[in-house]
């Protein structure tokens, strides 16, 4: 029986993304592993690259990931000498995290991957086609609870709750 080649109607959105986002993943995954780096850990690296020394508690924040997460991923960069924590200067409660040097040229050859891997997923994309697509899942990831409907807070698993919790989901 030849393959099907037209899109079903019953894909759904989530279907899609779904399906989408786990090929993109694997395509970051194989090329991190040379780097000993985990995908997870990208969005701390580019969030410290911009915005660097800061606490685990506003990491958490800005990449909606639970403060325990936060700190195993940062344990692990620590030890992999991409990242340094100080004591912030005007409050010695706080602790301040920095990419190293390793981790700025780790992050270099990850910008550098990024936009490989965005350039060959994209490829056969218009400008204007790329541009719309970043403009709907933005408009995606600025829904409130991140476009999610739900009566019970329970009846969602628990790495979802602590997600849909932050604060700040139209900051980004």
């Amino acid at each position: 029986m030849p393959e099907r080649t037209e899109p079903r109607e019953e894909e759904t959105l989530q279907m899609l993304l779904s399906q989408a986002m786990r090929l993109y993943f694997l395509r970051n995954y194989a090329m991190l592993e040379d780097k000993s780096l985990h995908p997870g850990q990208v969005p701390v690296l580019l969030e410290l690259s911009q915005s660097g020394g800061l606490s685990q508690i506003e990491l958490s924040r800005r990449l909606h990931v639970r403060p325990p997460t936060v700190a195993v991923m940062l344990q692990r960069m620590e030890k992999a000498d991409l990242i340094c924590r100080r004591q912030d200067e005007r409050d010695q409660r706080v602790t301040r995290v920095y990419l190293s040097e390793k981790g700025r040229e780790v992050h270099r050859d990850v910008q550098r991957m990024i936009e490989t891997i965005d350039r060959e997923s994209l490829s056969d994309f218009t400008r204007e086609e790329v541009l719309l697509l970043k403009r709907f899942l933005r408009q995606i990831k600025r829904k409130p609870d991140g476009g999610l409907r739900r009566r019970r807070d329970a009846a969602l698993p628990a790495g979802v709750k602590g997600v849909i919790r932050c604060s700040n989901w139209s900051n980004t």
